[in-house]
């Protein structure tokens, strides 16, 4: 699982630091023209984690839809649901990178 977690980190931050490369395979596996792959690019690049952590603030609006719904009980909190102990760990791993 911690080598799972760590290509997924890899893959994250190549996502944030190549820009050119990652457009690249936007445009050739959308079939997009440059400037689309690029305007896509930019659309998406910051709903990506750069460390595999998940925004707790994120889970909560997530987890409150469907609260609302009545599709959960109302005392679920996003600390019941995500666990990053193993993202911390492979993060420490990676010597804190």
């Amino acid at each position: 699982m911690k080598r799972l977690l760590r290509a997924e980190i890899e893959a994250l931050r190549l996502i944030q630091s190549d820009s050119a490369g990652t457009t690249e395979v936007i445009r050739k596996r959308f079939s997009m023209d440059e400037k689309l792959a690029r305007e896509s690019y930019d659309v998406v690049v910051n709903a990506f984690s750069r460390d595999g952590r998940v925004p707790l603030d994120g889970v909560d609006i997530l987890l409150q839809i469907e609260k609302d719904a009545k599709q959960i009980p109302p005392t679920v909190t996003p600390q019941m649901v995500v666990d990053l102990s193993l993202v911390e760990e492979t993060l420490k791993e990676m010597g804190g990178k």
